[in-house]
């Protein structure tokens, strides 16, 4: 039972099953994964190098959760400490997301690539190929395999010009998901279990609906039976406004300015109305400055949430019955709410007893 990384470098080609002491990783939908591995042993310090990648694979000691593999970079601090004359190595990793986190959207505001007006999940794959597959600036890009995905989504105007790839497809994705529709991506390795580095390709993904299983017809989890440990239930509206105005670009009284306005909220009260400005400079268009506040409004908007910590046992195992991505009923307030399992952790101790947490989120 344990979790187990796979080596791969550029120099050593598929080096091997990593032998260390601990380990900590925790993935969350649309962000960049972190983890850190100490204590390595019989790897030499040259095949722990910057961008070295690790595979991370969790059995039971039984079941192997193949579709929780997951792909890392040496990326973090590395640190040697020498300690009774002995030598502990350990290293710091981001997961395969971090790709999205190393490009800008480096095209001019109203250009095709900078604003776009398609269905949700074609344009993820027309902005991460336009950073790494067909770039204008070649230098630009690199093997990263990004196939076409599953039309799914809504049709949305968005304007990202300079800005952060990472945080451009994720703004792309809450869109989509305070319209209804559940959306997410992540790169994932491809080919696992080839030979040398050629062998090991990672591929952007669009998940819509789910990334992992459907459990729905299968399990649903409540606090009330135990299968949840905690259920926590928000209603926020700390950070509410009911009137967006965004500034695109322009100067003094040529500059581009438009309003979205929830007269539903904004007339609830004599201070209702709670005004937000918004810089935006890289947008040139009206069209897309008044779908940026339309969707800064709807980001903005109170709403109502819950999380919840799974509680394993031996009729629910992780990699088994429920692993990461998937939906699931969850009991809230009475109701069955379609939920998905949002993030997870796997850390192993110095004695090899692995422990794992999930949450699964969703809004109300």
């Amino acid at each position: 039972m344990g979790l187990e990384f796979t080596l791969w470098t550029p120099e050593y080609g598929h080096v091997g099953t990593l032998d260390y002491e601990t380990a900590d990783i925790s993935q969350r939908e649309r962000e960049v994964g972190v983890g850190v591995i100490t204590g390595i042993r019989g790897v030499p310090l040259e095949a722990l190098v910057r961008d070295a990648i690790l595979i991370s694979t969790y059995s039971d000691g039984q079941f192997v959760d193949a579709n929780g593999r997951a792909a890392w970079f040496v990326r973090g601090p590395r640190k040697r400490e020498i300690v009774s004359r002995t030598e502990r190595i350990s290293v710091g990793l981001r997961d395969a997301n971090h790709i999205a986190a190393r490009r800008i959207v480096d095209y001019a505001s109203g250009s095709s690539q900078a604003t776009k007006n398609a269905q949700a999940s074609a344009m993820l794959v027309e902005m991460v190929r336009e950073q790494f597959t067909t770039a204008t600036d070649t230098s630009r890009n690199a093997p990263l395999l990004v196939p076409d995905a599953l039309a799914y989504g809504s049709t949305q105007l968005q304007s990202f010009a300079h800005d952060s790839l990472v945080d451009a497809l994720r703004d792309v994705c809450l869109a989509e998901i305070e319209r209804g529709n559940w959306l997410s991506w992540g790169i994932v390795p491809t080919n696992p279990d080839g030979a040398g580095i050629t062998g090991l390709g990672l591929t952007f993904q669009v998940f819509g609906n789910a990334r992992g299983v459907d459990r729905r017809g299968q399990l649903s989890l409540s606090a009330y039976t135990g299968s949840l440990s905690k259920l926590t239930i928000v209603d926020n509206w700390s950070e509410e406004a009911t009137r967006m105005v965004v500034g695109g670009s322009g100067q003094g009284a040529s500059r581009l300015v438009e309003r979205a306005t929830r007269s539903d909220l904004s007339t609830l009260g004599p201070f209702g109305l709670v005004e937000e400005w918004l810089d935006a400079t890289n947008i040139s268009t009206q069209s897309y400055l008044q779908a940026k506040a339309q969707a800064e409004l709807r980001a903005r908007t109170g709403r109502s949430s819950y999380s919840a910590e799974i509680a394993f046992n031996s009729d629910l195992r992780w990699g088994r019955e429920i692993t990461y991505g998937d939906l699931i009923p969850v009991e809230v307030d009475g109701v069955l709410r379609d939920a998905r399992v949002e993030a997870y952790s796997v850390r192993r101790d110095q004695d090899g007893g692995t422990q794992v947490t999930a949450s699964v989120e969703g809004y109300i």
